[in-house]
């Protein structure tokens, strides 16, 4: 990566990571294991179907350093929590974020 692009996906993925912790910290906005659970599941089922077997499906999350399985069903429950706490953080209205300035 050209020096100029590490610097702005380096600013992206802190401003990212400050928007989900504003998110988080905003006690109006909540998502239940529920709805977190029902994502994971319908992410997996898609998943499972592009292989031919279950035997093929653990073999690419092993592949994917996924292993045993449930590594693989934390990081989506934790990336679809994140996904829709900010859809919801979003569409409120809230003040803008300072990050120091």
């Amino acid at each position: 990566l050209r020096p100029g692009l590490s610097c702005a996906l380096a600013r992206d993925l802190i401003d990212a990571e400050l928007l989900v912790q504003e998110a988080q910290a905003d006690t109006s906005v909540h998502v239940t294991d529920e709805e977190v659970s029902q994502a994971v599941d319908a992410r997996i089922r898609t998943e499972r179907h592009t292989l031919p077997s279950e035997l093929d499906y653990r073999a690419e999350l092993k592949r994917e350093g996924f292993s045993p399985p449930e590594v693989h069903r934390r990081w989506l429950a934790d990336e679809a929590r994140q996904f829709v706490l900010l859809q919801r953080y979003s569409q409120q209205p809230h003040d803008a974020p300072s990050h120091g300035k």
